[in-house]
């Protein structure tokens, strides 16, 4: 069910991990920047993120699994925004280099599949008192 509000939400978060993480630079070094597609490791997390993503949209019979699948992908981003911060504090030039918008992509996607997953068990609850109703 493509129309329900978590659908949405999922969506969202897949395009913030899939298509727009391209478009806006992870890092800038003075007045160059540097591209998703420079940090192999970035971009299969990124990627990952938006197939666990996509994936939770087309399993919307299995409430539970979503969830899960929506925990993972939580998990995923958090991962990933610690290897983007460590990445950039560890091994890059603080002063001369800054944190771009690419960098908080995570963060968004971890708004969106919490907002997700709320709509979700939101979902599941109503079932239940449906169920109990019987």
């Amino acid at each position: 069910m493509i129309q329900r509000i978590q659908s949405v939400y999922l969506f969202i978060a897949a395009v913030l991990s899939g298509i727009i993480i391209f478009m806006v630079p992870v890092f800038q070094k003075g007045e160059e920047e540097q591209l998703i597609m420079q940090y192999p490791i970035f971009f299969a997390l990124f990627v990952l993120s938006t197939l666990v993503s996509l994936f939770s949209i087309f399993r919307y019979k299995n409430r539970q699994q979503q969830v899960v699948s929506g925990r993972i992908n939580v998990i995923l981003n958090f991962v990933l925004f610690g290897l983007i911060l460590y990445h950039y504090f560890g091994s890059m030039d603080t002063e001369a280099s800054k944190l771009a918008f690419g960098s908080f992509v995570p963060i968004l996607t971890v708004v969106f599949i919490t907002l997700a997953n709320r709509a979700i068990m939101r979902d599941e609850a109503l079932v239940r008192a449906a169920d109990r109703l019987r």
